[in-house]
């Protein structure tokens, strides 16, 4: 190969890579210059979207103007709109969106093979609270994002039993978005949340103990479930049943945290001293001022300083009475060593 075709060559190559750059500059530049033009009339589309809103009624341009938009921009806008309000106005919201096309539009999506075409049709059906007799399906979709958006459409739109326990099957989900979603899905639900995951028992699809109190869902239930765990080998679980005991006024529950004061390990310990301390509760402050004192852990000792005052006037005498001893130790370590023999 002589040195002027390695030339040519390499001036093809360049000239491909700078017609290349141009269409996709191009692409920028033509997809910037239709936003530009398309302001205008999103803008006046969002305005008398919101003044029906606002109004409580339809007004007479409003579909109109949303249906002078692309089909992608109306969908777009309406889902965005809709993440904004509850209630009644939401309500009116799915009213104009169903007149204009784009619930027919996003359900038509959610057949689509594109997971990110799916997920634009879920996310506006999300936000408009609408139900969808096929939504359960979304919760085992390839795309993880489809599965997390689906998550709480379906916790939202389906509140019976089996739906939210579709729900809590994603606890489990490979992904750690899923699963995130799902746990806030869960806990948006509620009460609901915690008797059915309660009712779940111990089968190879419910959430582990550890889990479950993680979600921190308030109800008997959990306390109990706490109570079971609270002494369990897995220092995990009995740190997530302190955070839940802690929520908890009952003698029990103080009597779980109390037990787990004396825990071999030091995170355990830490987790209950944070819970007495965090619920304002008068407990055993003898027990607290014991282990900050003596606790080899330095951040138990910490976390019992920080928890005293928080626990009523017992808690600020034994603080005090815990520095004044400290005060004494001190000035009885410095006699100590001043009786050393002195060398000059």
């Amino acid at each position: 190969m002589t040195a002027s075709t390695v030339l040519l060559i390499v001036l093809i190559i360049q000239v491909e890579a700078l017609v290349g750059l141009l269409v996709l500059q191009g692409h920028g530049a033509l997809g910037a210059h239709r936003a530009h033009r398309r302001a205008p009339a999103v803008d006046s589309a969002q305005e008398i979207v919101l003044r029906s809103v606002f109004e409580g009624r339809v007004l007479p341009d409003t579909v109109p103007r949303l249906r002078r938009l692309p089909p992608s921009v109306r969908t777009r806008l309406l889902g965005e709109l809709g993440t904004d309000l509850t209630g009644g106005d939401r309500e009116l919201l799915a009213q104009i969106a169903d007149s204009a096309g784009v619930l027919r539009r996003a359900r038509k999506n959610l057949r689509n093979p594109d997971w990110r075409v799916r997920l634009t049709g879920l996310d506006v059906l999300a936000a408009l609270e609408i139900r969808h007799r096929r939504s359960h399906r979304f919760l085992s979709d390839p795309a993880p994002a489809v599965r997390a958006a689906a998550a709480q459409w379906v916790s939202d739109t389906e509140p019976h039993p089996d739906s939210l326990a579709a729900v809590a099957d994603l606890l489990n989900d490979p992904h750690p978005t899923v699963r995130f979603a799902a746990r806030v899905a869960v806990i948006s639900a509620g009460q609901r949340a915690a008797d059915l995951l309660l009712d779940c028992g111990q089968g190879p699809t419910c959430p582990s103990p550890t889990t479950l109190l993680s979600l921190a869902v308030p109800g008997p239930g959990f306390t109990a479930l706490a109570l079971s765990v609270a002494d369990d080998p897995d220092p995990r679980a009995r740190r997530a049943a302190a955070a839940v005991l802690g929520q908890d006024e009952s003698p029990e529950a103080v009597a779980g945290l109390g037990r787990m004061l004396d825990s071999p390990d030091a995170t355990v310990r830490r987790a209950a001293v944070r819970a007495l301390g965090g619920s304002g509760r008068s407990t055993d402050v003898r027990t607290l001022a014991r282990l900050a004192k003596n606790d080899p852990d330095g951040l138990v000792r910490e976390s019992c300083l920080r928890a005293l005052p928080e626990l009523g006037t017992a808690g600020r005498l034994a603080l005090e009475a815990l520095a004044a001893q400290t005060v004494e130790d001190t000035a009885a370590q410095g006699t100590d060593g001043s009786t050393g023999t002195r060398h000059g």
